[in-house]
């Protein structure tokens, strides 16, 4: 008899290691599994937040400004330079053509290598900006060096405004959406509708002021 008790109790101690072994081990996955998503998580946000780092590296470029002392502006451009504040003042990267496509390479870079992971707004504004960047280079590519600051001296508000456009978007993602993980569709919201995309550009100084930025070509 009491050998059946001592049997019974080593059996039931026996059950109740292999039981804690168990739920041990079954803890130690759950926790494993939690860690490597933990990891996903992190790395995921850290590739957003690179991404949005780009686009303000960006938009430092984009606002560097100019002044040039020289005023004796290419006349009949049908431009009416008296709103702008002299001395003239234009984006650094419309200073000559290598300065300028190298600009023009590194938003290609960015496009190319962080537009996956932009939330759908400032995709959308990015989009837009290169429209305008397309249209721009139709626009300047056979202007001669030396009078490529005067387009920008024509545009330089075209670049402060899409600068603080992007900008907000990007200060809005660092104070209300980085933590947010949602991966948003790509496909249907990543323009602005055509309407609005065709009354923004035309908004644009450069679009504006096309036919006077195009008689630089030959002076």
């Amino acid at each position: 008899m009491t050998s059946d008790i001592i049997k019974i109790v080593i059996g039931s101690s026996c059950i109740g290691v292999v039981s804690a072994g168990i739920i041990t081990s079954f803890s130690n996955i759950i926790i494993k599994k939690k860690e490597a998503q933990f990891k996903i998580i992190d790395r995921l946000i850290d590739k957003k937040i690179l991404a949005y780092d780009n686009v303000m590296n960006f938009i430092s470029t984009t606002r560097e400004m100019q002044i040039t002392n020289n005023n004796q502006i290419v006349e009949d451009l049908g431009v009416d330079f008296d709103v702008y504040d002299k001395p003239f003042r234009y984006p650094r990267v419309l200073e000559n053509h290598q300065i300028y496509e190298e600009w023009y390479e590194l938003f290609i870079n960015l496009y190319t290598n962080y537009s996956m992971w932009f939330n759908n707004d400032l995709l959308r504004e990015i989009n837009l900006f290169q429209d305008y960047m397309i249209n721009m280079y139709n626009i300047v590519h056979e202007i001669k060096d030396k009078d490529l600051y005067i387009t920008g001296i024509i545009i330089r508000q075209d670049f402060i405004d899409f600068s603080s456009n992007l900008e907000k978007l990007c200060f809005k993602f660092y104070s209300k959406q980085i933590l947010k993980l949602k991966m948003e569709n790509k496909e249907k919201w990543h323009k602005y509708k055509p309407n609005e995309t065709k009354l923004r550009l035309s908004n644009t100084k450069l679009i504006k002021y096309k036919n006077g930025i195009e008689n630089l070509k030959s002076s």
